[in-house]
């Protein structure tokens, strides 16, 4: 199996075992219907996760993400333009942000022309407009980085423009029932920038909304975070052996556990390594991880 399938099957065992039961109420009052307060629209990249980066539990955002964070104009169709009109019309949510992202290989695209992508690739990309031609009227100074860092942010800008095309956006904005937002997100630091309309500028983002409910409405606990699986009931598990791929079944048990250096304890141990607290589910979920890499895990209640 592929290393990065065992990954998210490994994944979706771990959130069976642990994340859902524990939040098992929330869950169960999801599974009656959502009630978002945002659409979120933000870049495909892997590397932005907007659940994480605004700590949003389920239920939270309605998200709608492509290759460039990018809203084609109103034109009677397509998949955007349904999820717009589906966020704003059923669900009624009360803002839409668009967050675009520092290193955006699409923006990098516009920039460069694109010119060996495909027609399709082409075609989407051109809904970002003429970023390189506003970059050298307005700022020809700019090169490399500086360059990209512009065009990232006049791209989250004028999606906001595009929205306002959408009936449903134009209506409800009109109507005071719905705030647009466009904010850049850098991934290296973490840091956030929003459009201020009122300054003109882009502002930290705290700066820019201040007192804003949009603020509030973001807030929340954040999730805890993974503290291994330790104290949760009697079982254990003994890892007997590692099998062939030794990296597969530590990879594993890094999943289980959250810590390489508690691993590698771990695995010094090895056919008397131990994990205990675990509850029934869990140690079940260890021996079958490990067994998928390769290893032997006997487990006991």
């Amino acid at each position: 199996m592929p290393d990065g399938l065992r990954g998210l099957i490994a994944g979706v065992r771990r959130f069976q075992a642990q994340i859902q039961p524990s939040h098992r109420e929330l869950f169960e009052h999801l599974a009656h219907g959502q009630t978002p307060e945002v659409l979120f629209v933000c870049c495909s990249d892997s590397r932005v996760d907007p659940s994480l980066l605004t700590q949003s539990p389920p239920g939270k955002l309605f998200v709608l993400r492509n290759a460039g964070n990018l809203v084609p104009e109103y034109t009677n169709g397509g998949g955007e333009a349904a999820t717009i009109a589906y966020a704003i019309e059923q669900l009624e949510v009360h803002h839409v942000v668009v967050c675009g992202h520092s290193g955006c290989g699409a923006v990098t695209a516009v920039l460069e022309g694109a010119d060996d992508a495909s027609e399709v690739l082409q075609s989407w990309l051109a809904h970002a407009g003429d970023l390189d031609g506003t970059i050298r009227a307005h700022w020809p100074e700019l090169r490399g980085q500086e360059r990209l860092h512009a065009a990232v942010h006049l791209n989250a800008h004028a999606q906001l423009d595009a929205l306002r095309t959408h009936p449903s956006v134009a209506k409800a904005e009109a109507e005071g029932r719905l705030e647009l937002h466009a904010w850049v997100y850098d991934i290296g630091t973490g840091h956030v920038t929003a459009f201020d309309s009122r300054a003109h500028a882009w502002l930290p983002l705290a700066d820019a909304h201040g007192e804003d409910p949009l603020v509030h409405e973001l807030e929340g606990p954040a999730p805890e975070p993974h503290d291994g699986w330790l104290d949760h009931g009697p079982w254990s598990a003994t890892l007997v052996s590692v099998g062939p791929d030794r990296a597969a079944v530590r990879a594993a048990l890094v999943q289980i556990t959250g810590s390489e250096q508690d691993v590698d304890r771990l695995l010094a141990r090895v056919p008397a390594a131990v994990l205990e607290g675990l509850t029934r589910t869990e140690a079940e979920v260890v021996q079958a991880w490990v067994a998928d890499a390769g290893g032997t895990v006997e487990i006991r209640g």
